[in-house]
């Protein structure tokens, strides 16, 4: 038995880790993430569509946009960047677009590695709960 308090500070049962090796140049994809005329091209589940009402990507900077499911429903969201370093990593808060929306928040880690002439990207999202 020990002394020590329990390490409660892992979040391995709050995050998602998801990891794709892309077959393009790493500026190309940082610019597909980052540019309003390619982001609502791909972003989202399959059968959705987004309407970007503004694009910010800075820290500080937010992105609000309407994802459209394939029912009609609009799901409103915002997320908010905390770091923005091209072409290799973002950090962002992602939440519904509403100041009382119940929607999940989190926190995304993007990182962007050059692999010859792909992308190894990462996306490591940390949920409240």
């Amino acid at each position: 038995m020990t002394d020590e308090a329990p390490d409660n500070s892992s979040t391995a049962d709050r995050e998602i880790v998801i990891t794709r090796l892309l077959d393009a140049p790493r500026e190309l994809v940082f610019q597909a993430w980052t540019e309003q005329q390619h982001v609502g091209n791909w972003f989202g589940p399959n059968g959705f569509t987004i309407t970007t009402d503004s694009m910010d990507v800075r820290p500080g900077g937010e992105w609000r946009f309407v994802m459209h499911g394939p029912d009609g429903t609009d799901y409103p969201n915002r997320i908010r960047y905390l770091e923005v370093v091209r072409p290799e990593r973002l950090v962002y808060q992602q939440d519904g677009g509403g100041d009382n929306d119940a929607s999940p928040h989190f926190q995304t880690t993007a990182t962007f590695v050059a692999r010859d002439n792909q992308t190894e990207l990462t996306l490591r999202s940390v949920f409240d709960s």
